[in-house]
C-alpha cells in the first residue's frame, strides 16, 4: 500500500507540475535518506556479502529481471504504436 500511495503522490506531482523533475528530485532525496540513514542501522537487514543469499533473494531477483524485460517490451510496443511524434496523443495543457 505504501508503494501505491507513493506512486499516486509522484504521479499527482508530475501531473500538477507538468513535469517529472519534481517527482524525480523527491525520489532521489528519499532514496538517499533511506540508504544512508535507515538501512545501515536496521538490524533486520543483512548484506548479501555478510549473509548468504536465501530463496527469497533469488525469487525477488527473478521477479526484477522478468518485470524489467516486460517493461522494455511494453515501451517498445508503445513506441511502435505511437510512431512518430506527430501521431502521439496530445497532452492538454492547463493555462
Amino acid at each position: 500500500m505504501v508503494y501505491f500511495l507513493t506512486g499516486l503522490a509522484f504521479g499527482s506531482l508530475a501531473y500538477l507540475a507538468n513535469s517529472i523533475f519534481p517527482s524525480l528530485i523527491v525520489h532521489v532525496l528519499g532514496d538517499t535518506l533511506f540508504f544512508t540513514l535507515i538501512w545501515p542501522n536496521d538490524v533486520h537487514r543483512s548484506l548479501i556479502a555478510r549473509a548468504r543469499a536465501d530463496a527469497s533473494f533469488w525469487f525477488n531477483l527473478a521477479q526484477a529481471i522478468e518485470f524489467s524485460a516486460l517493461a522494455v517490451l511494453t515501451f517498445i510496443n508503445a513506441s511502435r504504436a505511437w510512431g512518430s511524434a506527430s501521431r502521439r496523443p496530445a497532452v492538454q495543457e492547463n493555462l
